[in-house]
């Protein structure tokens, strides 16, 4: 299954939060009334289990004004931030789909691109969850975070020997030892750790 990519301050180490949280919802039509040059479907929530979409899928077929109506397709979506189905896994994937970004907004949708589609769904779950080192303005300000939270002494040094330490310098030595990578969603600077430990940082 593909997926298509939407679009795509200060320093914070928390978590996606559900602050601005986004509310994925898709338009599912009857095929048989399709052929038939007619339109009719409805909205349905994203973020419910799939059980509750294929009932009001049911129910939409149902209330088709064509004998027999049956087979339907997904033709429109809002708030997926730009992540398309396209197979037949269709419904479990788009409800986690929904589910993520409801609960994460659009780094999940920008993740599950960076994973290469909807068939990565579980994945991006699975890394917001351990591997997830919260939102920055830059990788020096999440440098900074890192160090300050394994090695609380960097908290107990003068101001003015802390301020000199160049933390751009170590976020990018981090890069480029392919320790960390990130991703750009909503402004911000999102950091993902290739093994565990970024986990353990506090997240709200």
């Amino acid at each position: 299954m593909n997926i298509r990519q939407a679009e795509q301050t200060t320093q914070s180490r928390t978590a996606p939060t559900e602050q601005g949280k986004l509310h994925p919802r898709f338009f599912v039509v009857s095929l048989t009334d399709e052929q038939a040059g007619v339109r009719h479907g409805c909205w349905i929530d994203g973020n419910q289990p799939v059980h509750a979409m294929q009932a009001e899928i049911s129910a939409m077929l149902q209330r088709s004004e064509q004998p027999e109506a049956s087979g339907w397709a997904i033709r429109e979506y809002d708030g997926f931030e730009g992540l398309r189905a396209e197979q037949d896994d269709v419904l479990r994937q788009v409800a986690e789909a929904a589910r993520g970004i409801a609960k994460f907004g659009e780094i999940f949708a920008v993740l599950v691109e960076h994973l290469g589609g909807l068939g990565r769904v579980d994945e991006a779950h699975r890394l917001l969850d351990t591997c997830y080192g919260g939102a920055h303005h830059s990788i020096g300000a999440y440098a900074e975070a890192y160090f300050g939270y394994f090695y609380n002494e960097l908290y107990q040094l003068p101001s003015v020997l802390r301020e000199s330490i160049d933390f751009e310098r170590v976020g990018a030595k981090l890069l480029e030892a392919r320790e960390i990578y990130t991703l750009d969603a909503g402004g911000q600077l999102h950091v993902f750790a290739r093994e565990l430990p970024t986990a353990h940082m506090p997240t709200a």
